[in-house]
């Protein structure tokens, strides 16, 4: 099976995913909207939209114009958008099924922030998409906000990679060794901002 990717290729989440659907021996295409900053493994067909045009305003003209055309090249079995903007916009202008989007977060939660072209290039992504991948709860009822319906939604939260983040020695030993008081504790890589709804797990 022959999987696109429409992402930015020096974006973490993207390489994490290629990766993961390589050593499940899947085939990948990436479709980047900005030039490869390090080595992507050599089993991805790269397709550098910045190549085509780099002129701010014009180029995501041009860049919607040759998706239909670079997949006719690729022929793949599925299209994944990382992001319900910018790359979901790309990306259902080729008009291609199965098309998926995955929703990442602020592209959703801030909707209402954004201008009126935004909202519209948004929520035409969202109509075209076959199905939806939303990080969290809060996600996924957003896009049911939107219209998305329930059937073609569902949460997928990131994993873990149990060789890297492990309980090591053991709870009380790795508490001592970080200095931190023998009680309940949270850690949370996000900043205290109303848009991380740091509630959600207090």
């Amino acid at each position: 099976m022959k999987i696109c990717l429409v992402a930015p290729a020096n974006n973490a989440h993207t390489r994490r995913f290629i990766n993961v659907l390589i050593q499940h021996g899947y085939q990948v295409a990436l479709i980047s909207p900005q030039p490869v900053q390090a080595a992507l493994p050599p089993e991805v067909e790269l397709f550098d939209l910045s190549r085509l045009s780099n002129l701010p305003r014009l180029r995501f003209l041009a860049w919607r114009a040759a998706l239909p055309g670079l997949l006719r090249r690729v022929q793949p079995d599925l299209l994944h958008a990382f992001g319900a903007a910018g790359a979901s916009w790309l990306a259902s202008a080729a008009h291609f099924h199965p098309f998926v989007i995955t929703a990442m977060g602020s592209d959703l939660l801030l909707l209402g922030q954004r201008s009126w072209l935004h909202n519209r290039l948004t929520r035409q992504a969202l109509h075209q998409a076959d199905y939806l991948l939303c990080l969290s709860e809060g996600l996924r009822q957003a896009a049911l906000g939107l219209g998305t319906p329930a059937e073609r939604c569902e949460v997928a939260f990131f994993g873990l990679d149990l060789q890297v983040f492990h309980p090591g020695n053991g709870p009380a030993t790795e508490r001592q060794r970080a200095g931190l008081p023998d009680q309940p504790t949270i850690l949370s890589l996000r900043a205290v901002q109303p848009v991380y709804n740091p509630l959600s797990i207090a």
